[in-house]
């Protein structure tokens, strides 16, 4: 398959970016697509023309094991030494796993050290390079560029983009704007997990500047999520969270747990519960306590809870504060579910609620009402 690649270091400004510099060149006219991804001719035309194509032919790693080969002879020690730490970063978070290619394998990622930072998306079968030129060797380039070969396109081009952030065209390098296409529910799937600003795999607010201002500016719906567009330091938390979708990490775990095993409850609602299941019945990654983003909340208030964590803190493991549900539950990183409960089976449950009624949860907006 004839592929082509470009360089996400294109324009002729320099900017600072979680303490490394990138330094832009003019793009010259090319078939490449938004910096970084490799694509073959035909899969651009599908992409320039919004067709389903590319979405098709993307291809998850059979059980989430990616198989990889190290070039020693492109690639430095050092270097090395940062994508075998990148690689234990992914398989910590989630349940990808990358093992040394062995004889029989036939699909498999090989970091190379050609020029430039770029990779395919998804797996294409065969061979599947992932270049890591010189300037490419920093713990959170290479995270990002194994993003892409796991599955992930760049956050900012989904298609529901427009209502988070926007671009500003007239910042934008001439011959950059295709770097800032937004893609349309055919061609992206989103999996339901909210838009993520944290993403490693956003662009920054200059990315492909023409006069060192924004080129992308977060709408005023995403200030709670305090935002740090462009970060190359670990993936976020609602990465993991699509990734876990994506290779149904939760629903393996869930199969994996022994049914008759329950939880007995002093309370009969779990709300003494400190285990560390960290997804609900439908298989949906939680959000952290801490977070404000997707779900808005104040549940980790001191008005709300007095002077009782409750097994509350800066983690996404369920729980039932105050016993105000039935059962432990969590909010979930898709946009529009509130919450959910969890795969946490109480050996002793109390009757059912009424969850409108009895157990609702304070909001910024009624929190002054309680």
């Amino acid at each position: 398959m004839t592929s082509t690649r470009f360089d996400l270091k294109s324009s002729p400004t320099t900017l600072e970016n979680d303490g490394f510099t990138i330094t832009f060149t003019a793009p010259t006219p090319s078939p490449f697509y938004q910096g970084d991804i490799v694509v073959s001719p035909s899969e651009l035309q599908a992409l320039r023309h919004r067709r389903a194509a590319v979405k098709d032919r993307l291809l998850l790693w059979p059980e989430g094991v990616i198989p990889f080969q190290l070039n020693k002879t492109t690639l430095d020690r050092k270097t090395r030494k940062v994508v075998r730490a990148a690689m234990r970063h992914w398989m910590r978070k989630t349940c990808v796993k990358f093992r040394k290619k062995k004889r029989g394998d036939v699909n498999f990622l090989h970091f190379i050290g050609d020029a430039g930072c770029w990779s395919y998306v998804g797996m294409q079968g065969g061979e599947q390079k992932l270049s890591l030129g010189s300037g490419c060797e920093l713990f959170g380039t290479v995270v990002h560029e194994i993003g892409h070969a796991v599955g992930f396109w760049h956050e900012q081009a989904r298609y529901d983009r427009n209502k988070y952030i926007r671009i500003l065209r007239g910042n934008i390098l001439p011959g950059a704007e295709e770097n800032f296409d937004k893609m349309t529910y055919k061609t992206i799937n989103t999996l339901g997990v909210a838009y993520d600003y944290n993403s490693i795999m956003h662009y920054g607010p200059n990315y492909f500047s023409v006069n060192g201002k924004p080129t992308i500016k977060v709408k005023r719906i995403g200030w709670r999520a305090k935002p740090k567009i462009g970060q190359r330091k670990v993936l976020s938390e609602l990465d993991v969270a699509q990734t876990r979708h994506m290779y149904q990490c939760n629903r393996k775990d869930m199969q994996r747990r022994r049914k008759d095993v329950c939880f007995f409850s002093k309370y009969g609602d779990g709300r003494d519960y400190r285990g560390n299941v960290d997804y609900t019945l439908e298989g949906v990654t939680c959000q952290k306590w801490t977070s404000q983003w997707p779900q808005a909340h104040c549940v980790m208030s001191r008005y709300w809870l007095g002077d009782k964590m409750d097994g509350l803190g800066n983690h996404n493991y369920c729980r039932n504060p105050g016993g105000r549900r039935s059962r432990p539950w969590c909010f979930t990183t898709l946009e529009g579910t509130e919450w959910q409960y969890c795969d946490v089976r109480i050996c002793n449950p109390l009757p059912r609620r009424n969850e409108n009624e009895s157990t609702s949860l304070p909001t910024r907006n009624n929190l002054d009402k309680r």
